[in-house]
């Protein structure tokens, strides 16, 4: 039998950066804290895998990773890049399609079950688009993207970003890592931020002018207040 294709990086690591997380994690029934603290205490060191998915119906596949990939070569943590692949019910005018919150909660219980973290991943800022394809939140609020001028088939960038400097943006996706962190009772989340090329685009009247660091400072800092300080993630 032909078995799906499955793309995934692997990682041996001490310390993992973009990671926002804390001691406390959020415990949506009350497991979290007491599993956590028991998985620091086994594992000192992050031995990751980095895979990108799953759709619902590729959920066994998924579980036959862990066990069979993940399990005997003693990987202790599972980024899953979720981003828009999750029905968001906070936002469902963006038409998201993927994961639900029951299968989300049975995944980050089965991976406990072998002593695997699990961190979600929704990538913040870039990667908004890829190849021909514009992501839910810039298709649905063009008015978000730092760069409208590029045509609909997004020739000639590698891929779109959301403008740092609209507060309208942080609040909708704010509203997306909270939901995300109460689906998979995540105690960590990995908010992606790389590959941020457009920033500061010229073209674009509220960033035009503005120093690209502090503009991307700014886009971390108020994440980092969001999920560490406020969340207490």
């Amino acid at each position: 039998m032909n078995r799906p294709r499955i793309f995934l990086t692997i990682w041996r690591v001490a310390v993992v950066t973009l990671v926002l997380a804390s001691a406390d994690g959020l415990a949506a029934e009350g497991d979290s804290r007491p599993w956590l603290e028991t998985w620091r205490k086994n594992n000192p060191q992050w031995r990751a895998l980095h895979l990108i998915g799953p759709q619902p119906q590729r959920l066994d596949v998924t579980r036959e990773l862990i066990t069979t990939l993940m399990v005997p070569n003693r990987m202790n943590v599972l980024f899953l890049e979720v981003n828009y692949g999750f029905r968001f019910l906070s936002h469902p005018e963006l038409e998201c399609s993927g994961l639900d919150k029951t299968q989300a909660r049975d995944l980050t219980a089965f991976c406990r079950q072998h002593g695997i973290r699990l961190i979600p991943l929704f990538n913040c800022l870039g990667h908004q688009s890829w190849a021909s394809h514009t992501s839910a939140l810039l298709k649905k609020y063009p008015q978000f993207d730092e760069t409208p001028h590029v045509p609909a088939d997004n020739k000639g960038i590698y891929c779109r970003e959301w403008c740092p400097s609209l507060p309208e943006v942080d609040k909708l996706v704010f509203d997306l890592l909270d939901e995300m962190l109460d689906a998979f009772d995540a105690d960590a989340l990995h908010v992606g931020m790389d590959e941020v090329f457009l920033i500061g685009d010229e073209k674009c009247p509220r960033c035009r002018g503005k120093d690209k660091g502090d503009l991307f400072a700014g886009a971390v800092n108020r994440l980092h207040n969001h999920l560490v300080k406020d969340k207490q993630v």
